[in-house]
């Protein structure tokens, strides 16, 4: 009588970040586990996901995440998302002198993320 490989689902969890944030941690939901053994002890590798900066979903694959030999794995995969950083856009103070010409509107940025500047359309 021969022992085959117990079923294992691993399931990527749906994350999000904010543009500019670092990726937080890849991470994953296992069912199917036996005689107590713990995912950190048959599985190995990690997840990882689609390449990109900017806002919009990513898709988190498989990778080298992989089982011992006591398991197969089933695993369904999930997204990214990053959202867009907020702006904050102050107008400057100024002043002319009575019958002066207007002075140039001028502005303030703060949040811009990941070496953008302001001409970022």
């Amino acid at each position: 009588m021969g022992i085959t490989p117990a079923s294992l689902a691993v399931g990527a969890n749906l994350l999000s970040k904010v543009y500019g944030a670092v990726d937080p941690a890849l991470t994953y939901t296992v069912s199917g586990l036996q005689l107590g053994d713990s995912a950190g002890s048959v599985l190995s590798g990690s997840l990882s996901r689609a390449p990109g900066v900017n806002v919009g979903n990513y898709a988190i694959g498989q990778n080298t995440l992989a089982s011992n030999g006591n398991y197969t794995i089933s695993y369904t995969g999930n997204n990214m998302g990053i959202t867009p950083a907020s702006l904050a856009v102050g107008a400057n103070l100024l002043s002319k002198a009575y019958g002066a010409v207007d002075p140039a509107l001028t502005y303030t940025v703060s949040g811009l993320q990941l070496g953008d500047s302001e001409a970022v359309s």
